[in-house]
């Protein structure tokens, strides 16, 4: 969790390493730019075969069925704000396909994450006791 809002760990740190890529690769010069785009661009492996900060975020794009060029495609838009609302709605989309492997999931609507915390706030939760469940 973070301050008021729900969370998902995977997904902020996927999060995270899309915003760290963007401040980087616009920090850098073109040669380095060029070589790290070509990098996440053209790795295929595993996760067990990434070796570093291009070919991770390769994954992560992987993970979210998105692909990018070796221009930077997805990098190079206007605003990391921009490509957070849009790993927002492509993770609600793949979510139960990522963390379950029940079949029967997979026709489920999407994930309505603005719903759900809407609901949530109108239901706080009660404060728990130290009693144990019964």
């Amino acid at each position: 969790m973070t301050k008021p809002a729900i969370l998902d760990p995977a997904f902020y740190v996927m999060a995270l390493a899309f915003r760290t890529a963007m401040q980087w690769v616009a920090l850098q010069t073109p040669a380095m730019q060029t070589s790290f785009l070509t990098t996440a661009a053209q790795f295929q492996g595993s996760t067990a075969q990434i070796k570093g900060p291009a070919t991770a975020l390769k994954r992560y794009l992987n993970k979210l069925s998105w692909t990018m060029d070796s221009e930077g495609t997805v990098l190079a838009t206007d605003s990391f704000h921009r490509v957070y609302k849009f790993l927002e709605l492509a993770w609600q989309q793949d979510s139960i396909k990522n963390l379950t492997s029940r079949y029967s999931l997979f026709s489920m609507p999407d994930i309505a994450r603005d719903d759900t915390l809407l609901v949530l706030k109108k239901n706080p939760p009660k404060k728990e006791s130290n009693s144990p469940v019964r």
